[in-house]
């Protein structure tokens, strides 16, 4: 009996530490992403996962990271294993689709969003990025309605109202264009440095230069 105590003691002892470990980790890789240092939360990140790996969050944060590299292949796998792990994460499936789209697969990116948003569909972004996936995959149509569902949810998101703006100008309707991209700048400014860009498009639909 003393000897099956001392196993178990031993047995919860080394439980304990592994789960102490992991969180230690999962802390310190949450930390250098923080920092910018992406490079090194990839490595705390696959300690966290050797620990546990069958933890979505820690896969999905790997995967952060590896995009923030720009390394989009081992995001993908990243990606796809924490969705895998846990279906339900919305952010996770977001996350996929916009690898996807770095990678040149809009379709796979527009699945991606799908799901996001059929998870959380109070989310501004996600229809900002299958908007964009469908514009990219030539879908104007749906592209417009999403950027507007985008707006809709969140008026002062700003990269929506870009988007549908140059997306009028490109279908040739420079009102609604002129409407949108004047909103752009109001909202947003240079603040993603494209301001130059967008005053530009501005000043040729004043122009009568459309498309």
């Amino acid at each position: 009996m003393k000897n099956t105590v001392l196993v178990l003691i031993s047995f919860f002892f080394v439980l304990t530490l592994t789960q102490a470990d992991e969180k230690g980790y999962l802390q310190s890789a949450y930390d250098a992403m923080q920092a910018g240092e992406y490079a090194s939360a990839v490595v705390f990140y696959e300690k966290a996962i050797q620990s546990k790996d069958d933890y979505a969050p820690a896969w999905y944060g790997r995967g952060l990271a590896y995009a923030h590299l720009g390394k989009i292949k081992e995001s993908i796998n990243d990606f796809s294993k924490a969705v895998y792990l846990d279906g339900n994460m919305a952010d996770a499936h977001y996350a996929l689709g916009l690898s996807y789209i770095q990678d040149g697969n809009y379709t796979s990116a527009i699945s991606c969003f799908d799901k996001a948003i059929e998870l959380d569909n109070t989310k501004s972004d996600y229809y900002y990025a299958r908007g964009n996936s469908y514009k990219l995959n030539k879908q104007y149509d749906k592209a417009l309605v999403d950027f507007s569902k985008a707006i809709d949810l969140d008026p002062n998101n700003g990269l929506p109202y870009y988007a549908r703006g140059a997306l009028h100008k490109l279908e040739g309707r420079g009102d609604a264009s002129l409407r949108d991209l004047e909103k752009y700048i109001e909202l947003r400014g240079n603040k993603d440095g494209m301001e130059k860009e967008v005053n530009r498009l501005i000043q040729e639909i004043r122009e009568g230069r459309i498309n």
